[in-house]
């Protein structure tokens, strides 16, 4: 099966259920990542900046800003792409961008014009083009030249010593975590790494991550958690146990904050969604690799088709309007709203009708 991933010389284009990021749910790297949310509601932290995505939303995070998702839900869906910034410089456009839609920017004209150029690299992946290569670096091109002229932020301001200094701390804090998530780590333990004391670290971490340290220690912890439900045979037990949670019980009150249901319980779901054998995922997909959807999800084909066919000048399409509804109304089915209006369309045009054949009725008289 086919999936949506792709690596050329214009960086990496992907599409993925987030919920199968496992171990990279936080990141910071060289590439500047565009990230369209397709499906769901994902929050980010970039940079400490917090950034609610709603479906259709963009998110672009400038080359090594801190990222972090302190939320992973299921069926939660990205499009994103990945573009060194050399791309960029080499046809001396700017590297750093402010873009980040909410309901009053995302059906804008400037931000249908760079789903429409992600949508396209997405399509090249869908029919197998041959041209495959060509097409998805001619569609990053246009879409960093999008944001190069609509969306430029001011220059970085210069960072002062003590603000690098509580970034390299920071840093080290994430570093050790990471490597050490399955023991047992006290703020004594953080502190030591960062070189502060235990009561300005929570402070420091919160400033610059955007969560404290500890939430963040223990999200790294499920998503090890998540990533061996999905792809070994352990005990359930054995998993909490061996990412760092104290007992069954600390990982099951955790899962169902997150996900409402017990590890049992998404396990059982994800069964038919992964293949275990031997106590690995068949294929060796490592942990922590970014994985594409399959190209046949019917739900991001309609996602595609739409960014495409959406009109790239002029007023956003009538259905806005619908959306902003349905995100006010979370509880309301859209499809009987349409219907009702519908409905009393017709008997609007009814009524008028038989208005008019009464009024030519007494004209004759």
């Amino acid at each position: 099966m086919t999936e949506y991933y792709h690596e050329g010389c214009t960086g990496t284009f992907v599409v993925l259920d987030i919920a199968d990021l496992n171990g990279c749910s936080w990141n910071w790297h060289e590439e500047i990542e565009i990230a369209v949310c397709l499906r769901g509601n994902i929050t980010f932290f970039v940079d400490g900046r917090r950034c609610d995505m709603k479906e259709d939303d963009i998110v672009v995070m400038n080359s090594n800003a801190v990222h972090i998702l302190p939320v992973i839900r299921p069926d939660n869906v990205l499009m994103v792409a990945l573009v060194p910034p050399d791309v960029l410089v080499e046809a001396g456009l700017t590297t750093r961008f402010d873009c980040v839609t909410d309901a009053t920017t995302r059906n804008s004209t400037s931000a249908r014009r760079l789903r429409f150029d992600m949508a396209r690299a997405a399509l090249a992946l869908r029919d197998g083009s041959t041209a495959q290569d060509l097409l998805i670096e001619g569609a990053v091109k246009t879409l960093c030249a999008e944001l190069a002229t609509q969306f430029p932020a001011p220059p970085a301001p210069e960072t002062t010593p003590l603000e690098r200094k509580h970034r390299d701390a920071a840093r080290r804090m994430i570093d050790y975590m990471r490597a050490n998530y399955n023991q047992k780590i006290t703020l004594d333990d953080i502190a030591r790494v960062s070189g502060y004391n235990r009561t300005y670290v929570s402070t420091l971490f919160k400033a610059d991550i955007g969560i404290n340290a500890y939430d963040f220690l223990t999200k790294i912890r499920f998503q090890h958690a998540i990533f061996d439900l999905n792809k070994t045979d352990k005990s359930i037990t054995d998993i909490a146990i061996e990412n760092g949670f104290p007992d069954l019980k600390a990982l099951t009150s955790y899962f169902k904050k997150q996900f409402h249901k017990t590890p049992s319980e998404y396990r059982s779901d994800a069964d038919g969604k992964v293949h275990r054998c031997g106590g690995t995922f068949a294929g060796s997909v490592s942990e922590g690799k970014r994985q594409g959807m399959p190209t046949d999800d019917k739900h991001i084909a309609r996602k595609i088709d739409e960014y495409l066919h959406a009109p790239l000048y002029g007023p956003a399409p009538a259905i806005d309007a619908m959306q902003t509804y349905r995100e006010a109304n979370d509880d309301t089915n859209l499809q009987e709203v349409v219907d009702k209006i519908r409905q009393l369309g017709r008997d609007l045009s009814r009524f008028r009708l038989t208005r008019q054949a009464k009024g030519a009725v007494v004209g004759r008289d």
